[in-house]
């Protein structure tokens, strides 16, 4: 996985929830597209005039997986706090920023 691969050291909460999520892994539907790897605002470029976005940036964590990674990556961004650290967007108005809801999004 790519977080064995960029491990420093032994993090045992990390390894109690990695052998959750494998144990608890739905069956795979055998789907497969182009998956970003950090879809998120931030790596978004929009047009000026309309709400359109004209490119997407930061493509070396691209791989190819299931097509539902990029859209649950950005979900979690919005879900994150804001004042974290973690630039999420967790706590902000987002309406107020011309952003969808989670639920308009999906």
């Amino acid at each position: 996985s790519q977080y064995r691969a960029s491990e420093t050291g032994a993090v045992p909460d990390m390894d109690r929830l990695i052998e959750w999520l494998e144990t608890h892994m739905p069956a795979d539907d055998i789907r497969v597209a182009l998956v970003h790897g950090d879809y998120r605002l931030d790596n978004l470029i929009f047009a000026t005039d309309q709400p359109r976005v004209l490119a997407v940036l930061d493509w070396e964590l691209s791989t190819l997986g299931h097509p539902f990674a990029d859209i649950a990556y950005q979900c979690m961004q919005w879900r994150l706090p804001h004042a974290s650290g973690f630039r999420g967007l967790g706590g902000v108005d987002r309406a107020a920023l011309g952003l969808p809801s989670e639920e308009a999004y999906v």
